[in-house]
């Protein structure tokens, strides 16, 4: 009993001796961070069995253990990671909202003084100091634009820096996690030894920390390892291996570091993967606010200075000549080639090139896209917006450059090895604030004043009145070129005169020579006007097409064969056959939506134009024309002419006079415009004696008979010049110093009275390129008659040059004569053929007997279709209406004007240049009218974009700190759950220190009563 006893105070000795040692370690980490707070577990010894039942042995400590709770250890680590990015996130975002929505730092403000100067200057276009204020405000303006960017790209390169910092703290833990592994599983290596608490507090806080640089999950071995993963499952610390983590250039864009890991000889980028943590907070402010924030402000930069260079383009200096630009053309070839970034993995060699042309700032966004290429050649690529989608897919015929079109941009793959894999990083506005840049301009070559002026005839007899007209773009669209109305320094080509037909018809003609004016190419005519109201006159959509109809049949003169002949009364057919047009536009998943319109056999341009009107996109118009001379010899059958049914040589002398005889082109044009019916087909006819010009705005059929004797007939034609051509294939390399002086000379007879006026062209240089040598002919024939507009130089289909008359009126001429030195153009055939007229002259004699030859002009129709629809047709090889080749041309004039009240028919009114803009503001109010237009992506003014980058940006700053906050508490609340369970309570700790000690007295006094009983007992025997 007495060695029972002895044994059991012994234990309980030696079990109040480790609850003291354990709580004496609890206080005195109490303030230890991760310090967990470790108790010693106590179990009962086995009894043993006495006649008087079971007798007890003591107790004894089995593990002193850590008090924790892993699900709330995991609940701080994962709240402490939300938290940090968070915090991270928002204290980044608060900076942005600062630097973007302060007034001193921002765009705000100097946007409106932009604007005020602007409006100053208006009122007083003329002044110096006016104009070089606007000079001083855009030169402020765009240099604004650059200190933000230069900004917010610091930030970003802050970024970069923070990121390999970050990797380099992630590093050093995952080392540290690991050696802990390491000691954890050799101390716990036998079975006996109990877990080295100090080791596990030492990983967990590790692990805290950890977390607070980014999100990862961690799983426990048996063993004692805590392996740890985060990014997409990827291995940081398995065991007490650890795989490094590093910041590196991006893949996508070098300029932006991604994040990879080592993994033995691979190195894999796991950006898109890692969430939480400061690193998580990093990627998620440069992927969502800070890069989107560059690229916007890029887009506006790009806007203003694409629309303010239009308008300048587009408007008249105090010289008097068309504005330069205001700011640096955002097409050059520097912006181009840096809208691009080269994925790091595309294979070698490195040799491609690739541009980026912004074509139409009202349709660009903001967002950047990623082009990917497959297939064997390649043959195949795909473009991806920043979300991820397919917006545009297509083939690569493996010739380069080919170019792609974007909504807003065209990406030219200009040359290099291109190969299956390839990916490209497409930028299109993010370093446009970098880019903007003022020119060289000075104050008085900013353009306030417009090209155009309108004028009113003195002879109107309605109450009609007409805007003064507006410059709406000076530039084409696609090619950055000046429109042919603004190409003439010191013109408008053409001046215009608008015509009233009827109170509520119009035509648009060519003013150039105001005793003859002409329709326009493609006709503007028989337009519909609504009286009483303002209505727009010219085609305003920079993004309309149009087509004329040049195909064979379209307008011309009608064959020998044509000709049909019979009683008074027989019409000849036209000259139409069946053709099936196809309206083509491409849809934004690549696919092509296509339209088929059938046009019959016979079918009359009106006709056709009703047709291709009734297709979505398409509206048609249509017009006739033909110029006869009537010979009639004033003897035997009465010579007759019929148009469309209407007997012109009907004797009519209470409205025409007395019938002439011989019959003359005069009273022909009178009897013409004096008929109602053919008034009705919008019919009218001029005559200048020496021929009629017959014209229909509506494209009816003209349709003839002649009737007459044997000396009476009509010439007929169409619109065909006179031509001259070569025998030479200017395809091939020609050298005008061989055998030289080499020239030719060129007579329109235009001298006086119509005399012989002969001009020499000169032909000097070497050319391969075709044309390259085209240029230089019409250089030198422009140059020889001393003014463009004269002859027109064009090339046959089969290689050979061609000279074209302007004019193509019955009476023009065109001779070719020597010296031609070596004749490099194979012009000796033209000099042999002697005086030219247009080839499309027939002569129609008349038959007698009371029989007509008949024939019949078909019209031509002119197409205008909206953006991105197209035409073409399955005709013949010298086509109907159209031909096979036919393409588009920009209906956009650059101008709009309008015209309000009542004109009555006759009425005119004229555009012309404006020769005196001195104190016309018109340019410098389009500049103050484009400040709060919808230019920036066509959807806002560039006021409301800066304010919807500032707002977005200031809403998710306040969200995120309120999520910040929110998270802050959650994190708090769950270090407080761990607290609760794990932390040091040194009152609880000093009441049981105070507990194990008076245990630890009881056993030592329960020893002593055994040592004397053992006395007792020894004192016994």
């Amino acid at each position: 009993m007495t060695n029972s006893l002895l044994n059991i105070g012994r234990t309980g000795l030696q079990v109040s001796q480790n609850q003291l040692n354990t709580t004496g370690n609890n206080i005195t980490n109490a303030n230890t961070p991760g310090y967990s707070r470790q108790r010693v577990d106590v179990v009962t010894q086995d009894s043993f069995s006495t006649s008087a039942g079971f007798i007890g042995t003591g107790a004894k400590a089995v593990d002193i253990e850590r008090v924790v709770n892993q699900f709330v250890i995991e609940q701080v680590r994962t709240s402490g990671s939300a938290f940090s990015q968070l915090e991270e996130y928002s204290t980044k975002l608060s900076h942005l909202d600062n630097l973007l929505a302060n007034e001193s730092s921002g765009m705000s403000g100097v946007l409106n003084s932009f604007t005020a100067a602007v409006a100053t200057a208006s009122d007083d276009p003329a002044s110096l100091p006016a104009r070089e204020s606007v000079l001083a405000q855009s030169r402020i303006l765009a240099e604004r634009f650059n200190t933000l960017d230069k900004t917010m790209n610091d930030i970003a390169d802050g970024i970069n820096d923070e990121l390999e910092s970050t990797t380099q703290q992630i590093n050093i833990l995952a080392n540290a996690i690991g050696s802990l592994n390491q000691q954890i599983v050799e101390s716990t290596g036998n079975s006996n030894i109990q877990a080295p608490n100090s080791l596990f507090d030492q990983r967990d806080e590790l692990l805290r920390e950890l977390s607070s640089l980014v999100n990862v999950s961690v799983v426990n071995e048996g063993n004692g390892n805590a392996n740890i993963f985060f990014g997409n499952g990827q291995s940081l610390v398995v065991g007490s291996t650890t795989y490094e983590v590093m910041a590196i250039q991006g893949e996508e864009d070098p300029s932006r570091y991604d994040i990879a890991i080592q993994d033995g000889g691979t190195l894999k980028t796991i950006t898109k993967d890692v969430t939480g943590g400061k690193m998580g907070g990093l990627l998620e402010y440069r992927q969502n606010f800070l890069d989107p924030a560059i690229s916007e402000l890029g887009q506006m930069a790009i806007t203003i200075a694409d629309t303010m260079n239009r308008i300048q383009s587009g408007g008249l200096d105090l010289e008097g000549h068309y504005g330069a630009e205001l700011f640096r053309d955002i097409n050059d070839r520097e912006s181009t080639l840096e809208r691009v970034a080269y994925h790091s993995g595309n294979q070698s060699p490195n040799d491609r090139v690739i541009s980026v042309e912004i074509t139409d700032t009202s349709k660009l966004s903001s967002g950047n896209f990623q082009m990917r290429l497959s297939g064997g050649a390649p043959s195949v690529f795909e473009v991806l917006d920043s979300s991820g989608n397919v917006v545009k897919t297509g083939g690569l015929d493996g010739v380069f450059p080919q170019t792609i079109e974007m909504d807003g941009f065209n990406i030219k793959l200009e040359s290099g090895n291109f190969s299956a894999g390839d990916q490209f990083l497409i930028k299109p506005t993010h370093n446009g604030a970098a880019n903007i840049s003022l020119t060289g301009i000075q104050a008085d070559g900013l353009a306030f004043a417009q090209p155009i002026v309108t004028g009113t005839s003195s002879g109107n007899t309605g109450n009609g009145s007409i805007s003064k007209g507006n410059v709406v773009s000076a530039v084409d669209s696609k090619t950055g070129e000046l429109l042919p109305s603004f190409q003439k320094a010191g013109e408008l080509a053409p001046p215009l005169i608008i015509r009233f037909t009827s109170e509520t018809s119009y035509d648009v003609l060519d003013n150039t020579d105001p005793s003859n004016p002409v329709s326009l190419v493609p006709p503007l005519e028989n337009l519909p006007f609504t009286p009483g109201i303002s209505n727009e006159i010219l085609p305003g959509n920079t993004g309309q097409t149009f087509m004329i109809s040049d195909g064979f049949n379209a307008g011309r003169t009608p064959l020998s064969t044509e000709i049909q002949s019979g009683p008074i009364g027989t019409e000849a057919s036209n000259a139409i056959v069946e053709e099936v047009i196809t309206i083509s536009r491409p849809l934004d998943n690549g696919k092509i939506e296509t339209q088929n319109l059938v046009i019959p056999q016979g079918q009359s341009a009106q006709a056709a134009a009703a047709l291709l009107s009734e297709a979505n996109g398409v509206s048609a118009t249509a017009s006739s024309y033909a110029e006869l001379n009537v010979k009639d010899n004033g003897t035997g059958t009465d010579f007759e002419l019929y148009l469309n049914g209407k007997q012109l040589t009907l004797s009519q002398p209470n409205l025409l006079g007395d019938l002439p005889s011989p019959m003359t082109n005069d009273y022909l044009a009178d009897a013409i415009n004096a008929d109602g019916n053919l008034q009705a087909q919008g019919i009218r006819a001029v005559s200048d004696g020496n021929s009629v010009k017959i014209y229909s705005n509506q494209g009816v059929d003209l349709k003839f008979q002649v009737e007459g004797g044997g000396g009476d007939s009509v010439e007929f034609k169409g619109n065909k010049p006179a031509s001259a051509l070569g025998t030479v294939d200017v395809n091939n390399p020609i050298n005008f110093n061989a055998g030289g002086p080499n020239s030719f000379n060129l007579d329109l007879f235009d001298g006086p009275g119509g005399a012989s006026n002969p001009r020499t062209v000169e032909l000097e240089g070497s050319f391969s390129d075709t044309e390259l040598l085209l240029q230089h002919v019409q250089t030198q024939v422009d140059k020889a008659f001393g003014e463009a507009g004269k002859v027109v130089v064009a090339q046959n289909a089969d290689g050979t040059i061609r000279f074209d008359t302007v004019d193509n009126d019955m009476s023009t001429q065109l001779r070719v004569t020597g010296p031609l030195g070596a004749d490099p153009l194979g012009m000796a055939a033209a000099v042999g053929q002697g005086t030219l007229r247009p080839d499309d002259i027939i002569e129609v004699n008349g038959v007698g007997g009371g029989n007509v030859q008949a024939l019949t002009f078909a019209g031509e129709v002119s197409v205008t279709m909206e953006d991105g629809y197209s035409l073409s047709s399955d005709a013949a090889s010298q086509g109907n209406f159209f031909g096979q080749n036919s393409t588009a041309q920009s209906a956009f004039m650059g101008y709009g004007l309008t015209i309000s009240g009542n004109p009555d028919k006759g009425d005119e009114f004229t555009v012309d240049f404006n020769t005196d803009g001195h104190s016309d503001n018109r340019n410098a109010q389009a500049l103050i009218n484009l400040m709060s237009e919808q230019t920036v992506g066509g959807q806002a003014s560039f006021q409301k974009a800066y304010s919807q980058i500032v707002e977005k940006v200031a809403t998710e700053t306040f969200e995120a700190k309120s999520n910040r906050d929110a998270a802050k508490v959650v994190y708090e609340q769950s270090v407080a759950q761990r607290n609760s369970i794990s932390a040091v309570n040194l009152d609880e700790e000093a009441a049981n220190l105070i507990k194990f000690e008076q245990i630890y007295n009881a056993s030592s006094q329960v020893i002593s009563v055994s040592r004397q009983i053992f006395d007792t007992l020894l004192g016994i025997f």
